[in-house]
C-alpha cells in the first residue's frame, strides 16, 4: 500500500518477506513486467503497477495505463506488451532518444510557438529546454515531425543553438541547451551565411534540414523541447 500513497512510485514487487518499490524519480531506463504463468513458471511474487483506472477486472485490456507526472497535465505510462507490461521512461507524448551509446537518454516533443523567446518559455513550462540535435536519427525525426505537423516542406521549428561570431576567423556553431554536446549534426547545416542569422531551426526539407535563422524571426511556427532523463 505504501506505493499507492507515494506520488512518484510506479510499481511494487512483493516476494515472500521482501517488498521492493520503484520510482520514476530514480530514473529507470526501462522496466518490463512479464507474465510468468504464461510460460508455466511457478508464481513467486506479486507485482502491483500503479494506474489511474478506477477499477480492474479479469477482462482488463487497456493498451496504456497512466501515472501522473510532476508536470501538470502530463503522465508517465505503462504500455501493454505480448508478455506483460513495459515502462519506457519518458513522459507520455515525448519521444525517447539514446545518446552517447546508451549512456544518456533524452526525451523530446514539439510545441507550437512563433518567436524564439516564446519557444523557450513554452519549453520551460514543461520542465524542459529548447533542445539541440545530437544525431542524424534525431535530425530525421525532427524533420519528419515538422513535415507531418505542417505538411509544408518550407516550415521551420526552433532548436537550441547559436552561431558564435565572436572569433576573429570565421564562425562556429554551439549548442546552448546544456544537454547536447555532439557536433556530428553540424555538418547538416545548410549554410552559415547571413550576418544576423545566428540562431538555428529545423526545416522540413529533404536535404540540409538544419538552417540558421535571424533570432528575431517570426517564420518558425513551432519548436523542439527536450529534457535529459539520465
Amino acid at each position: 500500500m505504501a506505493c499507492f500513497y507515494e506520488e512518484t512510485c510506479i510499481m511494487a514487487f512483493e516476494a515472500e518477506t521482501t517488498c521492493q518499490l520503484f520510482y520514476y524519480t530514480s530514473k529507470p531506463t526501462y522496466l518490463i513486467v512479464l507474465d510468468s504463468s504464461a510460460d508455466g513458471i511457478e508464481e513467486t511474487g506479486v507485482v502491483a503497477i500503479k494506474s489511474n483506472v478506477s477499477s480492474c477486472s479479469t477482462t482488463f485490456n487497456f493498451s496504456f495505463i497512466f501515472i501522473p507526472s510532476e508536470i501538470e497535465n502530463e503522465n508517465y505510462f505503462w504500455y501493454k506488451t505480448f508478455t506483460g507490461w513495459a515502462f519506457q521512461s519518458c513522459r507520455f507524448g515525448w519521444q525517447r532518444f539514446d545518446r552517447n551509446n546508451g549512456a544518456s537518454i533524452v526525451c523530446m516533443k514539439t510545441v507550437v510557438s512563433g518567436t524564439l523567446e516564446a519557444a523557450k518559455q513554452q519549453c520551460e513550462s514543461l520542465n524542459s529546454t529548447l533542445i539541440g540535435v545530437a544525431s542524424t536519427q534525431e535530425n530525421d525525426w525532427m524533420r519528419n515531425t515538422v513535415l507531418q505537423i505542417t505538411n509544408d516542406e518550407t516550415a521551420m521549428f526552433w532548436i537550441s543553438g547559436l552561431r558564435n561570431v565572436s572569433k576573429d576567423e570565421g564562425s562556429e556553431l554551439i549548442w546552448t541547451d546544456g544537454i547536447t554536446t555532439d557536433n556530428t549534426t553540424i555538418a547538416l547545416l545548410n549554410d552559415i551565411t547571413g550576418e544576423s542569422e545566428n540562431c538555428l531551426a529545423i526545416q522540413a526539407t529533404e536535404t540540409s534540414s538544419i538552417i540558421n535563422m535571424n533570432c528575431g524571426s517570426g517564420a518558425p511556427t513551432g519548436a523542439f523541447c527536450g529534457y535529459k532523463f539520465i
